[in-house]
């Protein structure tokens, strides 16, 4: 089941504090919807670090970025 994290408007670390304590709940698909590419980096930086992968594409009024993995 995939989850979408709203984080638009919220600055770093906290979309990727929200993703990761998804991951760590256990979810293996994970979208987090951010507005910033900074956010984006962190966030694909956090799928590598966990052995996943991060795609992100634009969304109206920012980027979503879905970490995929095992």
């Amino acid at each position: 089941m995939a989850v979408e994290i709203d984080a638009m408007g919220r600055a770093c670390p906290m979309p990727v504090v929200l993703a990761k304590q998804a991951l760590d709940g256990g979810e293996r698909d994970v979208t987090v919807v951010v507005d910033n590419q900074i956010a984006v980096e962190n966030l694909t930086r956090l799928a590598e670090s966990q052995g996943m992968t991060a795609v992100s594409a634009p969304r109206e009024g920012g980027f979503a970025v879905r970490i995929t993995g095992e």
